[in-house]
């Protein structure tokens, strides 16, 4: 069987959207892996806070409230 050059640009076309399709998906995971971390280290914080009684300052968060 031969293979032409418009057959071989259709199944290129088709791997990449393929790998495109499946990163896009992987990009949708790992956003929703981060938003559900987050949110574990936001209860957490609260927990802490709660615990000690303190005021927990947010990383990053200027010190004193200016």
């Amino acid at each position: 069987m031969t293979v032409t050059n418009y057959q071989a640009d259709a199944l290129t076309w088709r791997a990449d959207r393929a790998r495109r399709e499946a990163a896009e998906t992987r990009a949708e995971e790992l956003e929703a892996t981060i938003a559900r971390h987050l949110a574990t280290i936001d209860a957490l914080t609260q927990q802490l806070a709660e615990l000690t009684q303190g005021r927990v300052v947010p990383i990053g968060a200027k010190k004193g409230g200016s």
